[in-house]
């Protein structure tokens, strides 16, 4: 969401569309809907270290790192594009506004499920529909596993496509800093870059679907398709 600094009222601090990474929330993952919130916090600030510490090692490790280098590449393509161009060309590109706010708010609904060292916690999607988060207790924490609302097969198709996508915001960076686009109009790298990413993400709509659900806007392009 743009325009300014939004109050999450799950959040125990302000997090924004586009504040300073600077602001960032405190992490805890004392409760299973405290973890979801540093996952979904770590999204929204491009965190990729603090993505990957609320996983357990139970999850899918092709999935939890093809996002952590998404997270990655996002912040790599935003310094890029601020250096060379401007920061809303750079925030337009690389997702920088409000990943995950959505999903934030809806927190305060969820259902807990726990039963001794696993939980479920179920909420609401943003564009409807239900999340089931599955977690495990490890060493006095609580740890993502996995989402119930895709298997197996699904989350390897939308890593896969995290992967690629990561890649090429990497690329894109890349193709910023050796000014492979000088002399040309913010307004049309802009359009050739959604263009490069939007092609790999309506290759496969599924495949993205699960990138989505975890609250990174800009996985299925809605951000980058407008």
């Amino acid at each position: 969401m743009r325009g300014g600094c939004l109050i999450a009222a799950v959040a125990a601090a302000l997090f924004a569309a586009g504040c300073s990474r600077e602001q960032a929330p405190a992490y805890s993952r004392a409760t299973p809907v405290d973890s979801v919130r540093a996952m979904l916090n770590a999204i929204a600030q491009r965190d990729a270290d603090q993505f990957r510490a609320s996983y357990s090692k139970q999850a899918d490790a092709a999935y939890v790192e093809a996002m952590a280098a998404l997270l990655k590449a996002s912040v790599e393509l935003e310094k890029a594009a601020t250096e060379k161009f401007n920061r809303d060309l750079a925030r337009d590109l690389s997702g920088s506004a409000g990943a995950g706010a959505e999903d934030l708010r809806l927190l305060d609904e969820a259902v807990v499920e726990t039963e001794g060292s696993t939980a479920v916690v179920r909420f609401h999607r943003p564009g409807g529909g239900e999340r089931r988060l599955r977690l495990v207790r490890e060493e006095g924490q609580w740890l993502l596993v996995g989402d119930d609302s895709a298997d197996a097969d699904t989350f390897a198709a939308a890593a896969r496509r995290l992967r690629d996508l990561a890649e090429a915001m990497a690329q894109a960076a890349a193709d910023l800093r050796a000014d492979r686009f000088k002399g040309r109009e913010a307004r049309d790298v802009r359009t050739e870059l959604r263009g490069r990413f939007v092609g790999l993400l309506m290759a496969d709509r599924k495949q993205a679907q699960v990138g989505t659900s975890l609250g990174a806007d800009w996985a299925e392009g809605r951000r980058i398709s407008r």
